[in-house]
């Protein structure tokens, strides 16, 4: 699939570009605490410069960890999944911090509608500036 910059109103291929998004592969586990801390380390190698605001964006296309908060597919992912979505969730706490970073945590997900209260919520909503104190998940679930 070719990517295509629009860049000044027109638009056209970049064959640097095509051939590192070629390059991808999928294979492994979603680690989106590794992604935050790669930008808290930016972060912290820049410091912020006056009237600039400070974000990042976490994009993600699949839950964490190997298998995602599937709880069928064994108890050891569903653990795997949930401690690495509390190690990125950590991670954000930082940004959003330390580094006074707006969080936007936007995710691709399979199925068209994820419940407020599923897992996939509490962790995206967790990750995000929605909740600056939130240090896990369990932070923002309701008693």
């Amino acid at each position: 699939m070719p990517v295509t910059l629009g860049i000044g109103g027109s638009g056209g291929t970049h064959p640097g570009l095509q051939k590192a998004v070629d390059a991808f592969g999928a294979d492994g586990a979603t680690r989106a605490s590794y992604g935050m801390e790669m930008a808290n380390e930016i972060l912290k190698s820049n410091p912020a410069e006056e009237g600039r605001i400070r974000m990042v964006v976490m994009f993600t296309d699949g839950e964490p960890g190997y298998m995602g908060f599937d709880a069928s597919s064994g108890q050891q992912y569903y653990d795997q999944a949930v401690t690495e979505a509390n190690n990125a969730i950590k991670q954000a706490y930082t940004t959003k911090n330390t580094y006074g970073a707006y969080v936007y945590a936007i995710g691709l997900y399979e199925s068209a509608g994820v419940e407020a209260t599923s897992d996939v919520a509490y962790y995206m909503n967790a990750l995000s500036s929605n909740y600056l104190s939130a240090q896990s998940m369990d932070d923002i679930k309701a008693p």
